[in-house]
């Protein structure tokens, strides 16, 4: 009985080691992708913090001219798309976390403040384009900056629309359109987004 259950324990050490060992891999990866990335962003100017730590398929646009500011261990999920346009600002915090398939698109301004999490699938973006143009082809590109406050939690799939200003410590639940204000520590849900409570 006893050897069965040193055999079991043993078992599940070895199991525990591989978890371990997989999960170190990971994160090494993860830095060295975060270091390659860093690499190309000095190329062309960028200020970059220490520990960006980058998922597969993260892809960044910048034209001549761009200014970016990325700040301390930083993480960027799989498949997130980061586009600065000419003349546009980027800006990200320190210990940011923007998760999977979410693209932010700059083409003036977009402050993203310390601490901030950013989940899945979201389009933040401070441009759109003129509606009142007979072509929506042929419309110019309206801006305004975007900023989202420290300590912020931006959830699943939401939408921040050009001029839209999230307060620190503010939640936009998943799904939401957010255009305008959010207040700091309020919790904004819907299309449109509007604060139903404050968290304190």
């Amino acid at each position: 009985m006893r050897g069965k259950n040193l055999a079991s324990q043993n078992i599940m050490l070895a199991g525990y080691s591989f978890l371990y060992t997989l999960r170190l891999a990971k994160r090494i990866n993860g830095r060295l992708r975060g270091l390659w990335l860093k690499l190309q962003l000095k190329a062309i100017g960028a200020s970059v913090g220490k520990r960006l730590s980058v998922e597969p398929g993260v892809r960044m646009t910048a034209s001549r001219g761009a200014r970016w500011h990325i700040g301390d261990r930083v993480s960027l999920g799989a498949g997130v798309v980061l586009s600065v346009g000419k003349e546009a600002k980027l800006t990200i915090g320190n210990d940011v976390r923007i998760m999977h398939y979410t693209l932010v698109g700059v083409e003036h301004s977009v402050s993203i403040g310390n601490r901030v999490q950013i989940a899945e699938h979201c389009s933040i973006r401070d441009h759109d384009h003129d509606i009142s143009q007979p072509s929506m082809h042929a419309a110019a590109v309206v801006c305004l900056p975007v900023s989202i406050g420290e300590d912020a939690w931006i959830g699943r799939g939401v939408a921040l629309l050009k001029g839209s200003h999230v307060g620190a410590g503010a939640v936009v639940g998943a799904n939401a359109v957010a255009r305008g204000e959010i207040p700091h520590d309020a919790i904004a849900v819907g299309v449109p987004a509007r604060v139903i409570r404050m968290r304190r």
